[in-house]
């Protein structure tokens, strides 16, 4: 792949760096972080030759996501804080929440669910429009106690059904068991109802 993708003109390397960057971040959220890292290394390496700098800061984050799923806390926290400094005056909105989502899921690991909810509610607005939803689907898959300070942010209502739809049940079994004790019961079954539906959602809250 890296040799073809020399090979080809500005515009076919840019659009082959971009789907390079999606294929990984489905992998990431099927649990595959190996391929996933090696996916972000190969598109940050031919976007640094572009000196495309929205995709460097792209992959850079795609890249700390998935050393975060590999453990490497803190390497993740370096690579995902560096880009969010280097975002925070640019209108890139997609950016400033996909590093912030990373710091949120750091955030939740060590315990700090309010520090979490708090970097969510900075992109209200933005996840509202609908226009992050793939991708917070994608990282809610791969990191299950995201969902918890998400949906504390956002109101379990008010989260977009399509981004509800992409997480898929086996996964939401196990971010709804994350977000308890983070979500007040009442949010917790507005959220698990709109997740798996009111009879799953009724036995699940059976269980």
């Amino acid at each position: 792949v890296d040799a073809c993708l020399r090979e080809w003109n500005c515009g076919e390397r840019l659009s082959a760096v971009t789907g390079l960057l999606s294929v990984g971040l489905g992998f990431l959220a099927g649990r595959s972080a190996p391929e996933s890292l090696g996916l972000a290394e190969l598109a940050l390496g031919h976007a640094e030759a572009l000196c495309a700098a929205p995709l460097i800061w792209h992959a850079r984050l795609e890249r700390a996501a998935a050393l975060l799923a590999s453990g490497d806390v803190a390497a993740a926290a370096r690579h995902a804080g560096d880009v969010r400094a280097c975002v925070e005056d640019t209108p890139a909105a997609y950016l400033h929440l996909k590093a912030d989502t990373i710091l949120a899921e750091i955030d939740c690991r060590n315990g700090d669910t309010t520090a979490a909810t708090d970097r969510f509610r900075e992109h209200i607005e933005y996840i509202l429009t609908e226009s992050a939803n793939w991708q917070l689907a994608m990282y809610v898959r791969t990191f299950p106690s995201i969902l918890g300070p998400l949906a504390a942010a956002v109101g379990a209502a008010d989260l977009p059904v399509h981004l509800l739809n992409m997480i898929l049940p086996k996964y939401a079994e196990e971010a709804l068991a994350a977000a308890h004790g983070v979500l007040p019961p009442g949010e917790l079954d507005v959220l698990s109802t709109r997740l798996l539906g009111k009879p799953a959602a009724g036995r699940r809250a059976g269980d």
